[in-house]
């Protein structure tokens, strides 16, 4: 399993603590990526080779005002943003898009489920996937626990979504926390073999104001039961995504916790 982290890429502290502590590649925020100017560009480029850390993975795909089901829909507004966020994420090596994005594949009360569906299923049919293609970039579904979004909030029901789209260029993320809060168990992703092409992992036990936190000990939740899962269907990235208030501190410890822990495909 290779191991990266959530982070502000454009933050030259925390590229060079990443790199230090051996992470494997980052993963920068798809918003940064499509609203970035030429000069905020050049900086990320520039830090990013200066560490040696591919910016493999993007989370935080759409934000909450584009929406991809309902009358606020705009095609055009879609297709724009994800092909400027495309065009500077492969400058930096990116490969995997996570789409979260809870406000805007939100099922607005104007739709059916069925209506809201079929809308989502359009959009990723005729205006993500011929640019995810076209770049050669995967777009991984990331369920989101019931409070986060009103549709897909389990691995199997973003496989489900998957298979319905039909392409090789739209997978499955699996994220420890909202499997949590969303009671999705990690046998569910054995079944995805093949599916699940990435995943976010964290303490997702609340910590004071933090709803997740960074990995410090092996043993303080079932991380081996996560990651042994993930293997067994063959995913090989595994992201940090988490609160902290040091990286520096936090980062390295959440690695050697991770590479530390005996896991299997059993």
């Amino acid at each position: 399993m290779r191991f990266g982290f959530c982070m502000a890429v454009e933050s030259e502290g925390n590229m060079r603590a990443a790199a230090a502590c051996g992470a494997d590649y980052v993963e920068a925020n798809f918003k940064m990526l499509a609203e970035a100017d030429r000069a905020k560009q050049k900086t990320v480029k520039d830090l990013v080779a200066a560490c040696q850390l591919s910016c493999e993975a993007a989370n935080c795909f759409l934000p909450g005002e584009l929406k991809t089901s309902g009358s606020e829909r705009s095609d055009a507004a879609l297709a724009d943003y994800i092909k400027r966020g495309l065009d500077f994420g492969c400058e930096l090596g990116l490969k995997t898009v996570v789409f979260g994005s809870g406000g805007a594949r939100q099922i607005p009360e104007e739709l059916s489920f069925y209506e809201g569906m079929a809308q989502n299923i359009d959009f990723l049919q005729r205006i993500a996937l011929p640019l995810f293609e076209q770049y050669g970039v995967t777009l991984v579904i990331e369920p989101l626990s019931p409070a986060e979004c009103n549709f897909i909030h389990t691995v199997k029901e973003a496989a489900m979504l998957s298979y319905a789209v039909s392409s090789p260029y739209l997978a499955v993320l699996a994220d420890i926390y909202h499997m949590k809060n969303a009671a999705d168990g990690f046998g569910n992703i054995r079944d995805l073999k093949g599916i699940v092409r990435h995943a976010h992992i964290s303490n997702p036990q609340p910590f004071g104001e933090m709803k997740r936190i960074y990995p410090r000990l092996g043993e303080e939740y079932d991380y081996i039961g996560f990651l042994s899962a993930l293997t067994a269907a063959g995913c090989e990235t595994c992201s940090v995504e988490a609160s902290t208030k040091d990286f520096a501190q936090d980062a390295p410890l959440a690695l050697r916790a991770l590479k530390d822990l005996k896991v299997t495909e059993d």
